[in-house]
C-alpha cells in the first residue's frame, strides 16, 4: 500500500491498531489460525485472508507490536468487535489503522 494512503488512515494517539475476532471455524483453527493468517500477510506473495494485516507489516515497528485477546462466550464476537470498534471510533473518529470497515 502506498505511504500516502498508510498516512491518511494512521490515528495520531491511539495504541491500538487493529481489532478484530477469531471464531472457531470448520477447520478448527480459530486464535491460532488467525494470527498465521496475520502473519502471513507479512510476506509478499504469500496468499493469506487477513486484509489488514497488510497495512500493520508496513509499519517499521511491526515486529515489536504485541498481541491481546480475549475469551468471550459463544456467538459474542461479533457484539464485541462491533462494540470494541464503536468505542474506538467515539474516542478518535475513526476505525482504527488496520481496519478496513467499522465491522
Amino acid at each position: 500500500m502506498p505511504v500516502a494512503e498508510l498516512a491518511a488512515k494512521w490515528v495520531p494517539g491511539a495504541s491500538v491498531a487493529y481489532i478484530g475476532k477469531a471464531s472457531q471455524r470448520k477447520n478448527l483453527d480459530g486464535l491460532w489460525g488467525r494470527i498465521s493468517e496475520y502473519e502471513k500477510a507479512g510476506h509478499p506473495g504469500q496468499t493469506h485472508s487477513h486484509s489488514g494485516g497488510e497495512r500493520i507489516w508496513q509499519l517499521a515497528d511491526a515486529r515489536d507490536l504485541r498481541v491481546a485477546w480475549k475469551v468471550v462466550p459463544d456467538k459474542a464476537e461479533e457484539r464485541l468487535e462491533t462494540a470494541m470498534i464503536l468505542a474506538f471510533m467515539d474516542k478518535y473518529g475513526r476505525i482504527p489503522f488496520g481496519n478496513r470497515t467499522a465491522s
